[in-house]
């Protein structure tokens, strides 16, 4: 059985390669590979597929996982929202709330040794709502906070707040981005 979410130790998911190509997806779906099964570190083909794959691959995927919606697939979906590189992220993270994908999951980097994870000291602790503010993400942060994001759920990382523990709207005043401020400030 083909396993997209195979690893090894230098390198992402066999999945990451095929993920942007739909075709390519369910070619392997169809020759039996299986959505619901996890790498050896615990990251699944949805949480890949949900920082880098089109709306429609992930509709597949998660069509033919055998699995409740769980992980930090929406954290993954706002990080890669920061950089414009998947425009579609937004309509991805409404896609995975309306699967009951949790919206306050803090982002997980699956690395066997946390004292020895770049990734570890560079993201922290931090959720999807937190990847939106320091990137002032409008309407990413606007899509959340409807959604029910928690606005008070602290974020700290190394990278992003020097290791000091703030709020969302102390995170906001930190990168510059007042225009979020009545966002995370109202009711």
């Amino acid at each position: 059985m083909l396993d997209l979410s195979s690893c090894n130790s230098t390198a992402n998911a066999l999945s990451s390669m095929v993920l942007e190509v739909p075709e390519r997806v369910h070619w392997c779906l169809e020759r039996g590979a299986d959505a619901s099964l996890s790498s050896p570190l615990g990251l699944t083909i949805i949480e890949v597929a949900a920082s880098c794959a089109s709306l429609d691959t992930l509709k597949l995927l998660i069509e033919r996982a055998d699995s409740s919606p769980q992980g930090d697939a929406v954290a993954r979906a706002s990080l890669a929202h920061t950089n414009d590189r998947y425009p579609d992220r937004v309509e991805v993270v409404r896609f995975l709330l309306d699967q009951g994908y949790p919206i306050d999951e803090c982002y997980q980097t699956h690395e066997p040794d946390p004292d020895h994870n770049c990734a570890e000291v560079f993201f922290g602790i931090q959720n999807a709502l937190h990847f939106a503010i320091w990137s002032g993400k409008e309407d990413m942060v606007q899509l959340l906070l409807e959604r029910g994001a928690g606005k008070t759920i602290l974020t700290r990382s190394a990278m992003k707040t020097d290791w000091k523990t703030l709020s969302p709207v102390e995170l906001a005043r930190k990168f510059g981005h007042l225009k979020l401020l009545p966002l995370l400030e109202g009711e």
